[in-house]
Formats: structure tokens, C-alpha cells, sequence
């Protein structure tokens, strides 16, 4: 029973991701962004990945060292139309959980994609929680 199921998901996973490649070559913008950035002092990642034209769904990984926690930022972001000199800028918000604590808040986002760098603002809706900024390696796909 194990195998056909397999083998289902298996060709699912296939076709959609031919529809993506098609999707992606046929639009000639980028569908993905990968950023890479240092927070308390550990490396982080980020993804941001293209729902349609403007709209990305947004995931963030940081490991904090001084509390040995690891947090997760899910949430999207609709980029502006156009560019402006050569800075991509977006805006939009999600949800901050914790490895320890669960959920811990909301948050508002604004940033800027530039050549192969990445600046973010990042503004918890949470009283006592300060904004906080990260910034660092941008990669398109």
C-alpha cells in the first residue's frame, strides 16, 4: 500500500513542479529568494517564496545563542510595483513562534531587495517588544 501512494505523491510532486518551472520561465521574474543573515551571532536563513504576481509567502529560521531557542517568522509580503533606482522594496506582516515559548507575537515588515543584499525592518504588535532590523546576502532563483 505503501508503494502506489509513493509513487502518487511521487508524480503530484513532479507535475507541480514542472508547472512551476513552466510558470517561472514563461514569467522571467524571480519566484524565489533565499536570504542569508547573521542574528545573535548564528546564522540565519530566510525564504521568500512567489504565490502570484507581487505576493511572496515569507519564512524565517533564527537560532538565538544566548537562549538556545530557535525562531521561526511565517507570514508575506506583497513587493511594489517596479523598482525604484535599483532597490525592490515590499511590504507586509505575519506571525513570530518560538521553539520555547510558542507563539509569541505578530509583526509588521518593510525591506528592500538590492543587487545580492537584502535590508529588513521588522515592527512586533506586541507592547514592550522593540523593532529590530536584519540584513544581509539576497539570492534570486
Amino acid at each position: 500500500m505503501r508503494k502506489p501512494l509513493f509513487i502518487l505523491f511521487l508524480a503530484i510532486f513532479l507535475v507541480l513542479a514542472g508547472n512551476i518551472e513552466a510558470k517561472a520561465s514563461a514569467d522571467g521574474d524571480s519566484q524565489t529568494y533565499i536570504n542569508l543573515y547573521q542574528a545573535d551571532e548564528a546564522l540565519a536563513f530566510g525564504f521568500k517564496e512567489r504565490l502570484w504576481d507581487n505576493g511572496y509567502a515569507t519564512i524565517n529560521l533564527e537560532y538565538s545563542n544566548p537562549s538556545r531557542d530557535l525562531g521561526l517568522a511565517m507570514g508575506g509580503v506583497g513587493f511594489f510595483p517596479g523598482e525604484v533606482l535599483f532597490f525592490k522594496l515590499y511590504a507586509g506582516g505575519g506571525l513570530a513562534f518560538s521553539r520555547d515559548h510558542g507563539y509569541e507575537y505578530p509583526y509588521f515588515i518593510v525591506g528592500t531587495h538590492y543587487i545580492w543584499f537584502f535590508s529588513e525592518a521588522v515592527y512586533p504588535w506586541q507592547e514592550g517588544r522593540e523593532p529590530f532590523y536584519r540584513s544581509g546576502f539576497s539570492f534570486r532563483f
